[in-house]
C-alpha cells in the first residue's frame, strides 16, 4: 500500500499523528511525503517513508485574503507527474486519523479517482458548481496511470488559470475537471469530525476520520487525555480573553 501526503513544516504534528494512526492498523505501508523543502521529520517508530521535494511556480496558485489554506494544498494536483513510477496511490490529508484497516479501500477498483462525498456543506458547493455531487479531497484513491492519460495535472492547472474564483482551491479543481469520472465511495472512508451529514454514522465507525478547519486541535487531543485537558484550558482562557477585550 502506497500512501501519499503533501505537507510543510507547519503541519508536522498532524502529519505524524496521521502516519502513526495508519501504521497502527495497516502493515507494509510505504509513505511518500511531498513538500517544497526538506522536512524536519523524525518518527518515534520504524516508518518506511521518503520525502520528495519540488518547487512549483507559486504564482500559479490562488488564495483569498487572510486565507487559512497553504500552498501545499495544491501539491496533490502534481502527484501523477511526480510519481511516474506508480500506477496507484492513496492520498491522505495530514489532518486525518485512521481508525481501521484500509485494505478494503486500497483494493477497490476506481477508473480514475475514488472519493467520498463531502458533508452537508458539499451540497451547497455542488449547486454552485453545477454538479450532482461534491467530493471531499481529503482522501483520494488515485489511479495515476489513468490520470496521466487524461493530462490531469495540466488540465487542473489550465482550469485554475481560467477561473476567476476557486473557493475550495484544489478540491474545486478536482470536482470540476473530473466531474463524471469520479467514483464515489462510502463516506466511512472520509468522515468529517463534528460536521452534519444527511446520513450520519458514529465517528468511531469511520475508517478515516477527517479533522477539518478549527477541529484540528481535537485531532491532536484524541487519545491523549493530558493534551485534551490542556486544550480545554486553552479554549477557556481564550474565551475569557475575548470577553475582557469585548468589555473594554
Amino acid at each position: 500500500m502506497d500512501i501519499v501526503y503533501v505537507c510543510d513544516n507547519n503541519y508536522l504534528p498532524y502529519l505524524k499523528s496521521s502516519v502513526y494512526s495508519v501504521q497502527k492498523y495497516n502493515k507494509n505501508v510505504n509513505f511518500i511525503i511531498i513538500s517544497n523543502e526538506k522536512l524536519k521529520l523524525k518518527f518515534k517508530y520504524d516508518i518506511n517513508f521518503k520525502n520528495i521535494t519540488f518547487n512549483p511556480d507559486s504564482s500559479l496558485f490562488k488564495f483569498k485574503q487572510n486565507d487559512r489554506m497553504r500552498e501545499a494544498t495544491y501539491y496533490k494536483l502534481f502527484i501523477p507527474e511526480l510519481l511516474k513510477d506508480y500506477d496507484k496511490i492513496l492520498f491522505l490529508d495530514c489532518d486525518v486519523l485512521c481508525q481501521k484497516s484500509l485494505n478494503s479501500l486500497w483494493e477497490m477498483n476506481c477508473e480514475y479517482m475514488g472519493v467520498a462525498e463531502s458533508h452537508s456543506y458539499g451540497e451547497k458547493q455542488a449547486r454552485e458548481l453545477g454538479l450532482k455531487k461534491y467530493a471531499s479531497a481529503g482522501v483520494l484513491l488515485m489511479n495515476l496511470k489513468k490520470l496521466r492519460e487524461i493530462n490531469f495535472t495540466t488540465g487542473c492547472l489550465d482550469l485554475l488559470a481560467e477561473l476567476p474564483n476557486v473557493p475550495q482551491h484544489d478540491e474545486t479543481l478536482i470536482n470540476l475537471f473530473l466531474k463524471d469520472k469520479l467514483t464515489f465511495i462510502d463516506q466511512k472512508y472520509n468522515y468529517s469530525h463534528n460536521r452534519i451529514y444527511r446520513n450520519p454514522i458514529p465517528e468511531r465507525d469511520a475508517y478515516i476520520l477527517h479533522f477539518i478547519g478549527p477541529s484540528k486541535e481535537d485531532m491532536l487531543a484524541k487519545g491523549r487525555p493530558v493534551r485534551t485537558i490542556f486544550l480545554i484550558i486553552k479554549k477557556i482562557l481564550r474565551r475569557i480573553k475575548n470577553f475582557i477585550l469585548r468589555s473594554r
